[in-house]
């Protein structure tokens, strides 16, 4: 069985919507499953002032600074998104850890964008 993920089945119906000619029923299927799709495509949360919103419904997602597991929250409580809590602010890639040795002590941990490079702490 091939594997696809949930970015390449909404790129798939965003195509079928755009070129083929097709009723209502069918093209109100298609455009729900586009919406229900992106629900499953990681998204950064939203850093507010001390807490953290979704990045599709606004709303907070019960995580502040103090939490001690933000990253236990997969989905939205509200809208039902996927959260990417290591997505790069910058570009959308992959954050990785980094070692330490070459940042300052104060911080725990790093990470950087494996895509373009950029370096934050966690």
């Amino acid at each position: 069985m091939v594997e696809v993920n949930a970015k390449t089945l909404v790129d798939y119906f965003i195509t079928m919507l755009k070129t083929k000619s097709m009723d209502k029923l069918t093209k109100k299927i298609h455009e729900n499953t586009v919406e229900a799709l992106q629900k499953q495509v990681p998204k950064r949360p939203i850093q507010q002032s001390t807490w953290k919103a979704c990045p599709s419904c606004k709303q907070g997602i019960g995580v502040t600074d103090k939490t001690p597991n933000p990253r236990a929250i997969e989905y939205c409580f509200h809208c039902g998104q996927r959260l990417g809590w290591n997505l790069c602010p910058e570009c959308g890639g992959d954050m990785l850890h980094l070692d330490n040795g070459n940042y300052p002590e104060y911080y725990e941990e790093w990470l950087e964008c494996e895509k373009c490079g950029f370096v934050c702490d966690v």
